[in-house]
């Protein structure tokens, strides 16, 4: 984008509605003549300039309404110059995919999936994101964490020997959606596999493993906060 329509950013928010229009349009044009995607999901440029047109239309007539007013505002700040730069230089690496189908498991396994429902059927389906959806889905605090917990190198490895730590017994009841007694508190364990199942929470330390206690009948799930390496028996 030219260097020339950036200077007039400042004035964008001091102009009439009519000059606002005609500057987000320059914009739009832009990006178009770039063969950048359209920084909204799931709508192309052409979608935008009719709204643009619609809008200068309407104001012709009368005053943008409040919602019409912020809208404008909302296209402005998607059509922006890092947006711009930041697509243009764009680049899905299998790294980031990677990281895309972390953060679209996750975020499928809580609260119902009710996030990123559109950019994770695009990460199932195994679509290129745009930098803007990827951002919104790998960028944000809790996808950055989940992603650390687990592409980094694990605390505990198979064969380990581990011991559940004694103030960690509700978590095995809510990981694993069943009731321990006590004696499992301090429990020696085998570890069976690593990033053994999705977290439930972006926690610290929630990085899952299978793993199977001594003289348990079966193997249950434990985060990694969960546990600590096993003490040498005297």
């Amino acid at each position: 984008m030219s260097s020339e329509l950036f200077e007039n950013e400042r004035y964008f928010y001091h102009s009439s509605s009519d000059d606002k229009i005609e500057y987000v349009i320059k914009k739009v044009k832009t990006w178009m003549g770039a063969s950048l995607p359209c920084p909204f999901y799931n709508k192309s440029h052409d979608d935008i300039m009719k709204i643009l047109k619609s809008m200068q239309a309407y104001g012709k007539v009368k005053s943008l309404t409040h919602s019409q007013s912020q809208y404008l505002l909302s296209m402005n700040k998607k059509y922006s110059q890092n947006s711009y730069h930041a697509n243009l230089s764009w680049d899905y690496s299998e790294e980031r995919k990677k990281n895309a189908k972390i953060a679209s498991e996750f975020y499928s396994k809580i609260d119902h999936g009710a996030y990123f429902k559109n950019t994770r059927t695009k990460v199932d389906a195994d679509e290129n994101l745009t930098c803007e959806e990827y951002q919104s889905l790998c960028e944000n605090k809790y996808s950055e964490r989940i992603i650390d917990e687990l592409t980094r190198e694990p605390r505990f490895k198979k064969g380990d020997k581990v011991q559940i730590r004694i103030n960690r017994l509700m978590s095995l009841v809510k990981l694993n959606n069943t009731y321990f007694k006590n004696s499992m508190r301090e429990q020696y364990a085998i570890v069976i596999e690593d990033n053994a199942k999705m977290p439930i929470t972006c926690a610290k330390g929630c990085r899952t493993y299978k793993i199977l206690p001594v003289g348990y009948p079966k193997p249950i799930y434990a985060e990694e906060r969960d546990l600590k390496r096993a003490k040498k028996i005297k």
